[in-house]
């Protein structure tokens, strides 16, 4: 059995920027493990005049996941969500 430790990152330039606040690129960042976040990048300059990129990353967001998932509505109601104790 080989164990895969590459950390994968696609990143893309961000064609559907809302405002100037908007990040220059996005995309995702997968770990080994397959745990996934969303990657967002800006472009900035330092007080020096040095191109620099600044960045987050943060878990996708569970309401834009595909269907199969997001969290499982248990006793058939439209507002009813599965939760751990």
């Amino acid at each position: 059995m080989t164990y895969n430790n590459q950390i994968e990152i696609r990143l893309f330039e961000n064609n559907k920027k809302k405002s100037e606040k908007s990040p220059h690129e996005i995309g995702t960042v997968e770990f080994p493990d397959g745990t996934k976040y969303d990657v967002a990048l800006w472009n900035k300059v330092s007080k020096n005049g040095n191109p620099y990129k600044s960045g987050t990353l943060k878990l996708p967001d569970p309401k834009y996941a595909p269907r199969d998932q997001q969290p499982r509505q248990q006793g058939g109601g439209r507002n009813q969500v599965e939760v751990d104790f």
